[in-house]
């Protein structure tokens, strides 16, 4: 029996139904007003899988989610020479630079590829985690490698057209802009330092695009909190960040345990109003937050998290959390 549902996926009633349910054409508004719903949640909150999809072509190491329409785009490094440690103490840098493949893969709800956007240049081929302003997809590309250098691109979501914004020195593990204030703002290799940039705009209201402007405009603050480590955020209204991380801890170097997390922060301030652990774990042993996610509300005001934590053949898991 089929039932037509004003906006929505018309679609037959199982378990499955929770997640598509979600309208086809979700917009970032529709999520702004959802920091209350997150500050519900707690350690308590029952978590339901509403879907398991996987994805049908090489994932290879997931990096960033985001959700724009009824598509997913997921950022992911394709590791050809994995980096070297250096042990000598007085390099520049801690390990060689590697070389591999930036990919921007835009997928159905299906788990089919729609397309392969490759990014990055050199030694530079590590995007992270992504973000999407309501106009573009924003993805940093750095080198493989802390305190290295990024490419910090702009993506039409219909198109796939990539643009390059600026150059940053620093290895830039997200990227989020939010677009109520006109800020850019990034996270460092582990999320150690917090950056922000003020983005200019000429006469006619185009993002100024001039490397020297936005570099020179960069505040940085440390960040001082330490139980995870963040691998993907995205903005949500009217000035937070909503983050996911993993952390991995050891008893006297015997025992090695990795504690997922979720947390809310306030902007510009970086302060965390909300934290949320996640202990779930796929059948493989990876932690839900490992990778990237993604959170959306649907009109119901329910709470939707979609994660890929695993490498290589991947699989999206879509999770309803109850407060």
């Amino acid at each position: 029996m089929r039932k037509h549902l004003t906006a929505f996926r018309i679609v037959a009633i199982s378990a499955i139904s929770l997640w598509e349910l979600l309208p086809i054409g979700l917009a970032q508004a529709q999520i702004n007003n959802s920091d209350s719903k997150l500050k519900s949640l707690t350690k308590s909150s029952s978590w339901e899988l509403v879907k398991s999809t996987p994805l049908q072509f090489p994932s290879h190491h997931p990096q960033g989610l985001v959700k724009v329409g009824d598509h997913f785009f997921m950022s992911s490094v394709e590791t050809i020479d994995a980096p070297v440690r250096i042990s000598d103490p007085l390099a520049s840098f801690e390990r060689t630079p590697g070389a591999g493949t930036g990919h921007l893969f835009k997928f159905a709800r299906d788990g089919s590829l729609l397309h392969d956007l490759i990014l990055g240049e050199g030694t530079m081929y590590h995007p992270g985690g992504i973000d999407f302003d309501g106009e573009f997809i924003w993805v940093s590309v750095a080198e493989y490698r802390p305190n290295s250098q990024s490419i910090i691109y702009k993506i039409d979501p219909k198109t796939m057209n990539a643009i390059e914004v600026f150059r940053f020195s620093d290895h830039l593990g997200t990227i989020l802009k939010d677009p109520e204030s006109g800020t850019l703002y990034g996270m460092s290799w582990g999320s150690r330092k917090f950056y922000q940039w003020a983005i200019n705009k000429d006469e006619d209201g185009n993002m100024e695009t001039r490397q020297e402007y936005i570099a020179d405009s960069a505040l940085m603050q440390p960040n001082r909190l330490h139980y995870i480590d963040y691998q993907d955020c995205q903005w949500l209204a009217p000035h937070n960040i909503l983050c996911s991380g993993v952390n991995t801890y050891s008893n006297d170097g015997l025992d090695r345990v990795k504690l997922g997390g979720i947390e809310l922060l306030d902007l510009p301030s970086f302060r965390v109003t909300m934290q949320l652990p996640v202990t779930k774990m796929t059948d493989t042993g990876a932690v839900l937050t490992q990778n990237p996610f993604y959170f959306e509300t649907n009109t119901a005001q329910e709470n939707f998290m979609h994660f890929v934590p695993e490498d290589n053949s991947s699989t999206l898991f879509s999770y309803r959390v109850i407060p």
